[in-house]
């Protein structure tokens, strides 16, 4: 017994010093990070940017800054396939978002990444989904990530997990709103269905 408490202290000072020593690394390594910029103003450039992720991989590290308000009515609009970077609406507004999808998973960003942030921004307009109907937000069809000041006008159409910002939510929403949005359901009973978030689920 004696043995053993005289060791003991030594393990947890090792411990302790191991543990500061990886702290230490891992702080180096979070000021290492550089973020690369890429302005957004038109409905072009967003379109440009959407076709861009297609894999996680392209899009972290990147800060998307939205200059401007845009309007994408009357445009053939895409999806975020996946984010996984910083997206700032800087308080501005994407319009004219009417978007009739034909799969699973539907939103501005369909996925957003465990890295991901979106956040500052302020989207109006119609979704709606074909077939599947399920997973169905206005920013984002499956949330990993974080998605805080964001706002939605409109309205959100499905059958299961439809909510006004992200039709589930893995990850964290902090200070969202849906300001007299509506959500439709074709459901026959019971759906997942929330003014904010359609499911909770654990990530």
């Amino acid at each position: 017994g004696s043995i053993s408490g005289g060791i003991n202290p030594v393990h947890t000072v090792q411990a302790a010093e191991q543990t500061k020593a990886a702290q230490e690394h891992t702080d180096e390594i979070k000021e290492e990070i550089k973020y690369e910029r890429i302005d957004i103003s038109t409905p072009e450039e967003f379109a440009a940017f959407a076709s861009q992720c297609y894999i996680d991989a392209w899009s972290k590290n990147k800060y998307v800054s939205l200059r401007a308000d845009i309007d994408l009515s009357g445009t053939q609009i895409k999806l975020v396939p996946v984010f996984n970077g910083v997206f700032d609406g800087v308080g501005h507004t994407i319009s004219g978002f009417d978007y009739m999808g034909d799969g699973y998973v539907v939103g501005l960003f369909r996925y957003v990444g465990r890295d991901g942030l979106i956040q500052n921004l302020t989207v109006k307009g119609a979704v709606a989904s074909e077939n599947e109907k399920e997973c169905m937000g206005s920013i984002c069809g499956i949330n990993h990530g974080t998605i805080k000041n964001c706002t939605f006008q409109g309205t959100v159409s499905g059958r299961n997990t439809i909510g006004g910002i992200a039709g589930q939510n893995k990850g964290t929403l902090v200070n969202c709103a849906n300001l007299g949005g509506t959500m439709k359901t074709d459901a026959p009973k019971d759906p997942n269905m929330g003014g904010i978030v359609g499911q909770i689920a654990k990530g």
